[in-house]
C-alpha cells in the first residue's frame, strides 16, 4: 500500500484548522471552559466543545458542522468517493440519523459515493478500501461529538471500572484527509501500510487487556523499522495506555532510541469515533509544520469501543521552505506568515478608541470562571413534582464565540503567559531556564499561528496594559517574531508611548530586542540610537551592547549624554566591551564613581573592581563615595575587599539597616561575625527568607526546607561547625573560588544571582573579559564554562 496525502483538515476544541491543533495545545491554549452539563444530582459534567460552533445545533447538525470545517480545510475535488467514520448507533444516534449525517457530508463535497464505517479503528479499514478503489483519489472524514445531553447521561451512568478515564473529559472533533495514488501533485506524505485486528474483547471498552492483537500488528511492520514517532491514544484511558505500553515493550526493537509518543486527545479530550482519522490528520499536520521530523516512519494507531485495533505507518515529506509556519527552534526569529498588516492609522487609533474585542473577549469574570467552577456547599432540595433529566445543558455556562474572538483570546492567553514566563526566566533557578525558554517559544508560535489579525491583537493587548514593564517585554518579543515593517512600527509606537523615566520598561524592551535580532541588520535599532527621546536612545544602546555591536566612540558619546538613563545604558555598554576598550574608559568610570547618583555610581564601581583599578577602594576609604553608594558598598567588598578590610566589612554588614540585598551580600561575604545579624533577621517576616538564603550560602544546605527559618536549628548547625572567626566561609567550607564556581554550576541561582557571582569570579581571578549571563540559556552555558574552569584550577581565594 502507498497512499499519498494531498490535503487534510482538523477541527477540535483547540481550533478550527490543523495548524491550530498543532500549535495551540503546545502553548496550553485555549483555556478550559466551565463544565457545560449538569447531571440530575446537580453534579457538573465537563465536555470539551468547539466554541466557534453554535451550541444550539442538534447532534446531527453538530456533526455535519464539525465535518464541514474539516472538509473545507482539506479542499477535496468534487466527484471523489467519501468514506465517513461515525460512532455506532446508540445513545442519541439512530441508524437513520447516522446515515443522514453521512449523506449530508457527501453532499458538501459532491462525492460520487459514500461509505460509512464505525469507530475509531474504522479509519484504518477505510485506508485499505481506498487502496483497492479503481479511482485515483478518495476522501476520508471522521467526526464525533459528546456535546449532547443523552450522550453525557450515558457516560455518567456507566459504573466505574478498571478502564475508567482519569481526568480526561469527552469532547468533539473532526478530521479529514484527501488520499490518492502518487502523482505530479505535491503531497504531504504517504501512508505505507494499514492494518486492523479484533482484540479478544467484549464491547464498551471493558475487555481484559493482553495486548496480543496490537502486538501482532506492530510486529508486521518490521521492514519499516525503526519507527521515529507514535501518534495514538496512549494517554486516553487505562485500557489503551496498557495496550500500547505492553505492545511497545514486546516490540521494542521496532522503535528508534529517541522515538516519542503524542496523544492529541490528552490535550483536547476524548473524541470517540473520530479518533482514528483525527490522529492521522494530526500526524501529517505535525510533520508538515515541523513539529515531527520528516522522511522517517511514524506510526498512528487507535482502538474502537468494540475492541478493533487499527494502525497505519506513514512517512511525511519535508515542509516547503516558504509558506508553512514552522516552530521556533532554540531562539526567536522573524517569520513571514499570511496576515493583515497593521497600519499606522490603526496604531494611532488605539490611543483614542478601545480595542474592537475588549469587553467581550477579556471579561475578567469569564476568564476566572473555570477556576471558580466548584460545587455549592449544600445542594438544593429536589422538587418532588418535577422529574429532572439525567443530564441537561446549562446555557448560562456556555461560552460561545466567533472564530475572530476565539483567536483574540488565544493571543491574550499567550501574552499573559509570556509575561509570566519572562518573569520566571529572570527569577527562577538557572536549571529551569531552558524549559522556560522552550515554553516561551511555544507561546510565540501559538500567537503567530492565530491567524491574519494576530499582530492587531498583540498591539491592542500591549496598549491595554502598557503600564506593566513585562507587558512591554512580551509585546516586543512577540512583534519581533513577525516579519514586516508594521511589526517594527508596532515596537517603535510602543516605545514612543513610554515616559522618559521608565527605566524598567527600557531594560526589558532592550532585552527582548537582544533576544530577537541582529542590530547590524535591524533598522529599528538604528532608529532608536538616533532618536531625540532619551528612553529610545537608552534602549538602542542596551540592544546594541548586548549583541557586541557598539563602537568605542558610541560608548564615549553616550557616557556624556545629558540623560541619566542613557548614561546608565552607556555604563552597562562599557561593561560589555572587550577589556582593552574598557581600560580606555577608566577615567570616565572614575568620574562616574564620584559624580553619578547611586545606581550609576555602582555601575562604574563594579567595573572598576572587575578591572582591578585601585580607585574602587574609595568606596571603603572615602566617606562621600561610601555615602553615595550606601548599602551597595557590600557588593564591592565581595569584588575588591582585601584581608585588611575584614574588620570594616564586618562592621558595615552588622551596622547597616538590613534589607534582602544586603543580607545576600553578607551571606556571600561569609564572615562568622555576621551570623548573629542573620539569625536575628529570621524573626522578621519580610527578611526571613533572605536571611535563610544567606545562611545557606554561608553554612551550606544543612537544614531541611521546613527548618530553614528556625533560628534555633541554625544555632545547632553553627555550634557543630567550630568556626574560626578569622576565616570566611562559603557553603560550610573555607572560602574559595572553587566554591563560588560550584554555586554558579549548580543551576540553583537566578540570572541576577549568577551575575553577582560571575563578577566576583572575574574580579578575583583578574579575568575582566565580559561573560554574558542574560542571553539564551545555551549561550550563557557556553560563555560561563571557561570562567568556571579557571576558578576551579586556581588555588586559594585569589
Amino acid at each position: 500500500m502507498t497512499l499519498s496525502v494531498f490535503g487534510l483538515g482538523l477541527c477540535s476544541p483547540a481550533g478550527a484548522l490543523a495548524r491550530d491543533n498543532v500549535f495551540f495545545p503546545r502553548a496550553n491554549a485555549p483555556l478550559p471552559t466551565p463544565a457545560p452539563f449538569v447531571l440530575a444530582d446537580d453534579r457538573l459534567f465537563q465536555v470539551g466543545y468547539a466554541r466557534f460552533v453554535s451550541p444550539d445545533l442538534d447532534l446531527a447538525d453538530r456533526l455535519v458542522a464539525l465535518g464541514r470545517i474539516a472538509l473545507e480545510e482539506a479542499r477535496p475535488d468534487p466527484g471523489l468517493p467519501l468514506f465517513v467514520c461515525l460512532p455506532a448507533p446508540g445513545e442519541a444516534f439512530s441508524q437513520a440519523a447516522l446515515d443522514d449525517v453521512a449523506r449530508r457530508l457527501a453532499a458538501l463535497v459532491e462525492a460520487s459515493g459514500v461509505e460509512r464505517l464505525v469507530g475509531a479503528a474504522g479509519a484504518f479499514d477505510a485506508l485499505a478500501r481506498i487502496e483497492a478503489l479503481a479511482s485515483a483519489a478518495a476522501v476520508l472524514v471522521g467526526v464525533d461529538s459528546f456535546f449532547h445531553a443523552d450522550r453525557v447521561a450515558a457516560l455518567a451512568a456507566r459504573p466505574p471500572g478498571p478502564f475508567e478515564p482519569a481526568q480526561l473529559w469527552p469532547a468533539e472533533g473532526a478530521g479529514a484527509l484527501v488520499l490518492g495514488r502518487a502523482g505530479t501533485q505535491r503531497s504531504l506524505g504517504a501512508i505505507l501500510t494499514s492494518k486492523t485486528a479484533l482484540g479478544r474483547g467484549n464491547d464498551d471498552d471493558d475487555e481484559p487487556v493482553d495486548a496480543a492483537a496490537l502486538t501482532e500488528l506492530i510486529g508486521g511492520l518490521a521492514e519499516h523499522a525503526p519507527i521515529r514517532a507514535v501518534f495514538g491514544q496512549g494517554r486516553v484511558d487505562a485500557l489503551r495506555s496498557r495496550e500500547w505500553e505492553w505492545s511497545a515493550a514486546r516490540q521494542a526493537a521496532m522503535f528508534h532510541p529517541e522515538a516519542f509518543g503524542v496523544c492529541l486527545e490528552a490535550e483536547i479530550g476524548r473524541v470517540g469515533a473520530a479518533a482514528g482519522v483525527m490522529a492521522l490528520a494530526y500526524t501529517f499536520a505535525s510533520v508538515h509544520h515541523g513539529v515531527c521530523p520528516p522522511a522517517c516512519p511514524v506510526l498512528t494507531w487507535a482502538i474502537s469501543r468494540d475492541g478493533t485495533r487499527g494502525l497505519a505507518l506513514a512517512v511525511g515529506t519535508t515542509p516547503p521552505p516558504q509558506g508553512v509556519l514552522l516552530p521556533l527552534q532554540g531562539r526567536i526569529r522573524r517569520r513571514e506568515v499570511a496576515r493583515n498588516e497593521v497600519s499606522p492609522d490603526e496604531l494611532a487609533s488605539l490611543g483614542v478608541a478601545p480595542p474592537a474585542f475588549d469587553e467581550a473577549s477579556f471579561d475578567p469574570d469569564a476568564a476566572l470562571a473555570p477556576a471558580n467552577d466548584i460545587q455549592p456547599l449544600e445542594r438544593p432540595l429536589p422538587d418532588p413534582a418535577t422529574k429532572a433529566p439525567l443530564a441537561r445543558l446549562d446555557l448560562e455556562r456556555i461560552r460561545p464565540s466567533t472564530l475572530s474572538t476565539f483567536y483574540a483570546e488565544i493571543v491574550s492567553h499567550g501574552m499573559e503567559t509570556l509575561v509570566m514566563l519572562g518573569k520566571a526566566r529572570e527569577r527562577s533557578p538557572r536549571r529551569a531556564v531552558p524549559e522556560i525558554e522552550r515554553r516561551l517559544l511555544c507561546q510565540i508560535d501559538a500567537i503567530v499561528a492565530s491567524g491574519p489579525r494576530a499582530l492587531h491583537h498583540v498591539a491592542s493587548d500591549g496598549y491595554e496594559r502598557q503600564d506593566d514593564p513585562w507587558r512591554s517585554f512580551g509585546t516586543t518579543i512577540t512583534a519581533r517574531a513577525f516579519d514586516g515593517d508594521d511589526a517594527r512600527r508596532l515596537v517603535s509606537w510602543m516605545i514612543n508611548r513610554l515616559p522618559d523615566d521608565a527605566a524598567e520598561h527600557a531594560r526589558l524592551v532592550a532585552e527582548a530586542l537582544a533576544l530577537t535580532g541582529d542590530p547590524a541588520r535591524c533598522a529599528l535599532g538604528q532608529d532608536l540610537r538616533g532618536s531625540a527621546r532619551p528612553i529610545a536612545r537608552a534602549i538602542g544602546i542596551w540592544f546594541f551592547a548586548a549583541r557586541g555591536a557598539l563602537t568605542d566612540e558610541d560608548v564615549r558619546r553616550s557616557l556624556a549624554d545629558e540623560s541619566k538613563l542613557v548614561r546608565a545604558a552607556a555604563l552597562d555598554a562599557c561593561a560589555a566591551q572587550p577589556e582593552a576598550a574598557r581600560r580606555a574608559f577608566v577615567p570616565a568610570l572614575r568620574s562616574a564613581l564620584v559624580s553619578e547618583e547611586r545606581a550609576n555610581a555602582f555601575r562604574a564601581a563594579r567595573q572598576l573592581a572587575v578591572l582591578g583599578d585601585v580607585e574602587v577602594r574609595r568606596a571603603f576609604e572615602d566617606g562621600d563615595v561610601s555615602a553615595r553608594l550606601g548599602p551597595l558598598v557590600g557588593e564591592l567588598y565581595l569584588l575588591a575587599g582585601r584581608p585588611e578590610d575584614a574588620a570594616s566589612a564586618d562592621a558595615f554588614f552588622t551596622r547597616q539597616t538590613p534589607s534582602p540585598p544586603l543580607l545576600s551580600a553578607a551571606g556571600r561575604w561569609g564572615s562568622p561575625a555576621v551570623l548573629p545579624r542573620l539569625l536575628q533577621c529570621l524573626a522578621d517576616e519580610e527578611l526571613s527568607s533572605a536571611a535563610a538564603d544567606a545562611l545557606a550560602v554561608m553554612l551550606g544546605p544543612a537544614l531541611p526546607p521546613e527548618e530553614v527559618r528556625d533560628a534555633g536549628a541554625w544555632r545547632r548547625v553553627i555550634g557543630s561547625m567550630r568556626l574560626d572567626s578569622s576565616t570566611r566561609i562559603r557553603r560550610g567550607l573555607p572560602y574559595s573560588l572553587a566554591a563560588v564556581a560550584d554555586e554558579c554550576a549548580s543551576g540553583a541561582l537566578s540570572r541576577l544571582e549568577l551575575a553577582g557571582r560571575v563578577d566576583e569570579l572575574r574580579a578575583r581571578l583578574g579575568r575582566p573579559e565580559p561573560v554574558p549571563v542574560w542571553g539564551y540559556a545555551a549561550d550563557v552555558e557556553a560563555s560561563l564554562a571557561p570562567l568556571l574552569r579557571a576558578a576551579r584550577t586556581t588555588k586559594g581565594t585569589a
